[in-house]
């Protein structure tokens, strides 16, 4: 008989002889024959029955109620005995909530109330404030437009510039010293970097006399007319002029 036969058997029998001395279902008559002519089974029997007499010694605990009461009470709430209002005391009760919503509603509305209203300039037409204007920020924003212009011209340039582009950049060229003054003075570095470098195209233009290609190589008038474009919509956007 192999060993795992032999553990399967034994777990039978235990399985048997508990339910034997438990008063379970089973056979009876066959497990008291076989308790008679096997040793090993009548072994094993009295082996289980010991087990189940120390286990079924232990008395069971009288539950404690007492203790269950004391933790039970612990957990509930205190209910306090409500005090009867007496009859005078509802007729003050009542007048004194009275007097509370009244002084809530007053600290809301009356500040409201002493407010000055705002008054329309007009026949009950609010006049809109234009927008300040700056008449240096507005001549600033002339300015960049009509080196915008010029720019635009030169980059498309193949020739020598003719006369009439370069009397405008003349023109632009003295009026760009004033304006790069100015922004120095105000310390508006963006409109002095890009009017500096401005007025070196220009005087590139007028003294050497070359052409719209040499200009825009050397000088990289492409990113000077993208720097123009921005500090002009920046002026017309604080002029309120439209773009």
């Amino acid at each position: 008989m192999s060993n795992q036969h032999w553990q399967d058997d034994l777990q039978n029998d235990e399985q048997e002889l508990t339910a034997y001395h438990l008063g379970e279902p089973c056979d009876e008559k066959t497990i008291r024959a076989r308790l008679q002519t096997d040793d090993a089974f009548a072994a094993l029997s009295e082996s289980i029955q010991r087990t189940l007499r120390v286990f079924s010694a232990e008395p069971v605990p009288a539950p404690d109620t007492h203790a269950a009461w004391q933790h039970l009470r612990n957990s509930l709430p205190v209910l306090e005995r409500t005090q009867k209002t007496r009859f005078w005391q509802q007729f003050v009760l009542v007048p004194a909530g009275i007097i509370a919503a009244v002084l809530v509603v007053a600290a809301f509305f009356v500040p409201r109330l002493l407010r000055k209203p705002a008054m329309p300039d007009e026949a009950g037409v609010i006049q809109l404030r234009p927008p300040a204007t700056n008449v240096a920020t507005q001549d600033v924003s002339n300015h960049l437009d009509s080196a915008e212009r010029w720019l635009t011209v030169v980059n498309h340039a193949t020739a020598p510039l003719d006369e009439q582009t370069q009397a405008e950049g003349e023109r632009l060229l003295t009026s760009n010293a004033v304006y790069l003054r100015d922004a120095r003075s105000r310390g508006d570095l963006p409109d002095a970097f890009a009017l500096e470098r401005l007025g070196r195209v220009l005087t590139s233009a007028h003294n050497a006399g070359e052409s719209g290609v040499q200009l825009r190589v050397e000088m990289n008038t492409d990113g000077l007319l993208f720097d123009l474009r921005i500090l002009r919509q920046n002026h017309s956007h604080l002029t309120g002029e439209p773009q």
